[in-house]
């Protein structure tokens, strides 16, 4: 892997310093252009490790994402799908995407998910460190080995984190001379949502609301 990796960020270097004059706009239209363009600098190797590498990529976005949307369904609704059957069809969605020129707008699209996801993740660290709101059950069901008798139906604490976590980080990149030296947007949801969280949690709203006993697994 790391070969690879090292083949194909050569080639990358290659092509930005032989064709200055192609911009990234025009490359990511293009597709003959950039394989005339590989070819033309590294030969018939340089094609198929271009090749091999996309094949690669697109192989490892198709396992996490046909697993998370198998997950997902199963969790949701109890029941399980063919994951082979979902890989088929992200594979040809995402191809069509592409044909379409999705790729273009693929870099704004991670940006958008690096400030949804985040705060997930920063409001469950300060719930369990910070806040301790369930500390004490969870470690009583994690010495047990099963999931907490209680749970409660919705947090409304974590749903607000979450959303000003995100509108912050969006508010930011909108205008990143406010604060330029860090205005990194995933790390900007990520800080915001955990401060917004341990603030509320400490005012006693991390418990949560409809608490009722866990579902049997």
């Amino acid at each position: 892997m790391t070969l690879g990796e090292y083949f194909v960020g050569v080639i990358g270097v290659l092509l930005a310093h032989t064709f200055k004059t192609v911009t990234a706009e025009q490359m990511q239209q293009n597709a003959g252009l950039v394989v005339g363009l590989v070819q033309g600098t590294v030969g018939t190797l340089g094609v198929l490790i271009l090749v091999a590498s996309i094949l690669k990529i697109n192989d490892w976005n198709l396992y996490p994402s046909s697993l998370g949307i198998v997950n997902a369904v199963h969790t949701f609704t109890g029941k399980r799908i063919n994951r082979a059957m979902v890989a088929v069809v992200l594979g040809v969605l995402g191809s069509i995407l592409s044909a379409m020129g999705f790729a273009s707008k693929f870099q704004t699209f991670l940006v958008e998910l690096g400030m949804v996801f985040p705060p997930i993740a920063a409001i469950m660290i300060a719930d369990y460190f910070i806040v301790k709101s369930w500390r004490s059950e969870l470690d009583e069901s994690r010495a047990s080995g099963a999931l907490p008798a209680r749970m409660p139906a919705v947090v409304p604490a974590g749903l607000i984190s979450w959303v000003l976590g995100y509108a912050v980080a969006k508010i930011l990149s909108l205008h990143p001379d406010w604060i330029p030296a860090v205005n990194v947007p995933a790390l900007v949801s990520l800080v915001a949502a955990f401060v917004i969280y341990v603030v509320l949690g400490k005012a006693g709203l991390g418990r949560g609301v409809g608490i009722h006993d866990t579902p049997a697994v």
